[in-house]
C-alpha cells in the first residue's frame, strides 16, 4: 500500500495522470471510462492476477495497443517470460527506484506516440497506393479501349486499303 502511494506520488510529480484499480473489475470499468496510454499492472491482486488482465487486454482489439508494464515483487526469469509472453512491453521488481521507472514510463509512451504516428503515415500511403491503383486501373481501362479503337481503326483501313489496291489493279487492267 505504502508502495503504490510512492509510485502514485512520482508519477504525478511527473504530470502524469493516474488512475488506480484494486481489482480486473475495476480496472476494466476504468478502461472502458477513459483513455489509457499505459498501464501498469501486478502481477498479484486480490482477485486475479496481472497475467490474466494483460491476457484479456492483449485478447481485446479494442486495448490491446496499450503498453503493458508488469510491477511486481516476482523476479523469477519464468514470470518475466511469461509476462512478456503475453505482450507486456516491461517488466519491473520491487524494490522500484523512482527514476528508473519513471525513465521506462517515458521511454514506453514515447515509442507508443512514435507507433500511433507510424501507423498513422501507413494507412495514408495505403490509401495513396489504394487511389494510386484505382487511377492506374482507370489509365488501363482507357487504354485497353484505346488500342481496341485503334485496331479496328487499322482493320478497317487494310479493308479500305485492299479495295483501293483492287480498284487501281481494275482500272489499270480495263
Amino acid at each position: 500500500r505504502e508502495n503504490l502511494q510512492m509510485r502514485i506520488s512520482c508519477l504525478e510529480d511527473q504530470g502524469l495522470t493516474r488512475r488506480v484499480a484494486k481489482t480486473d473489475k475495476e480496472g476494466c470499468k476504468r478502461l472502458k471510462n477513459n483513455h489509457v496510454d499505459i498501464s501498469l499492472l501486478e502481477i498479484m491482486m486480490p482477485v486475479s492476477d496481472g497475467f490474466e488482465i494483460c491476457r484479456k487486454l492483449k485478447g481485446n482489439n479494442r486495448y490491446n495497443g496499450i503498453p503493458v508494464i508488469f510491477s511486481t515483487a516476482l523476479s523469477n526469469t519464468d514470470d518475466k517470460v511469461k509476462g512478456f509472453k503475453l505482450g507486456a512491453v516491461d517488466y519491473l521488481t520491487k524494490p522500484f527506484q523512482q527514476e528508473e521507472v519513471i525513465a521506462r514510463i517515458n521511454t514506453h509512451l514515447k515509442i507508443r506516440v512514435l507507433r500511433k504516428q507510424l501507423e498513422e503515415i501507413n494507412h495514408a500511403l495505403e490509401k495513396r497506393v489504394a487511389d494510386r491503383t484505382a487511377e492506374l486501373a482507370k489509365t488501363n481501362k482507357n487504354l485497353k479501349n484505346e488500342i481496341r479503337e485503334r485496331k479496328r481503326a487499322e482493320k478497317k483501313l487494310k479493308i479500305t486499303l485492299s479495295e483501293v489496291k483492287m480498284l487501281k489493279d481494275k482500272l489499270q487492267n480495263e
